[in-house]
């Protein structure tokens, strides 16, 4: 009987030393994520800083996605500006990202919205046929709608969030720059971040890349390396547009095969 409560003792003292051990590995990693956190924090202060300006936190991950691909050498010969501004009829614009690269020109809007955006080509659901619905979000020429709505405790409390329709948005600056430049074509390209907070579907449904038409596309920022990878080449002549933009159009920064390595695009690699 002795022996049983002595093995019995045993291991009930091995369980908690087992027990204790776990808890301080817990705590452990439970610090080292707490200095990760901080270190991240530390480096987009200091990104920000850098670039000397206030930067949205879509355009923050857009940048650091932008930085990967010139690591990859998918932005093999590439400038990318970001919020590159013209003049169109005494009126300033402003792109968030402009890029130049041996597969064409592209304009991209980066969307970071809460709640759940949805998406229609063509057609637009029964929901969004009522007066509040319909005035926002339409595109032109009717056949791209974008809504983006925050939905309450049931779902009949739906918050509407008027922003302008992205699709719009990028299709004009594309436009402006295809003119402003003389060339065939600048494509449009809308990419949305999606997380736990910020869900975006494609008529109803999760997606990563909808070719809207031959020059405009909507992307998750998930598939961005994908997207560029399918690109082909355009063997266009790239570089005097890079000299037309830095001595005639302004900008706050220019990425590149030179510098992306540099501050401030370096300290992305730590996040």
């Amino acid at each position: 009987m002795e022996v049983i409560i002595f093995i019995i003792v045993c291991l009930l003292i091995a369980l908690l030393c087992r027990v204790l051990y776990m808890k301080k590995r817990i705590e452990k990693l439970e610090s080292q994520l707490h200095d990760q956190k901080e270190e991240a924090d530390r480096c987009i202060k200091q990104l920000i800083n850098n670039i000397n300006e206030d930067i949205s936190a879509g355009e923050l991950l857009l940048i650091k996605c932008f930085r990967d691909l010139f690591a990859c050498s998918v932005f093999s010969n590439t400038a990318v500006y970001y919020h590159l501004k013209y003049d169109e009829k005494n009126r300033i614009k402003e792109i968030d990202f402009f890029v130049v690269s041996p597969k064409g020109l592209y304009a991209i809007e980066s969307k970071m919205w809460k709640g759940t955006t949805y998406i229609h080509k063509d057609s637009c659901p029964d929901i969004f046929k009522t007066k509040t619905f319909k005035s926002f979000g339409i595109e032109k020429n009717g056949k791209v709608r974008v809504y983006n709505a925050k939905y309450g405790e049931s779902a009949n409390e739906i918050r509407l969030n008027s922003y302008r329709n992205p699709v719009e948005q990028i299709r004009e600056y594309s436009r402006d720059m295809k003119n402003l430049l003389n060339v065939p074509m600048v494509k449009s390209i809308v990419i949305f971040h999606v997380a736990e907070e910020f869900d975006v579907q494609y008529d109803y449904k999760a997606f990563t890349i909808a070719q809207i038409d031959s020059y405009t596309s909507i992307l998750t920022d998930a598939c961005i390396k994908e997207f560029f990878m399918q690109q082909p080449d355009v063997f266009f002549d790239y570089n005097w547009v890079n000299d037309y933009i830095e001595n005639n159009l302004h900008y706050k920064s220019k990425m590149c095969n030179s510098n992306y390595e540099q501050e401030p695009y370096s300290s992305l690699s730590k996040l």
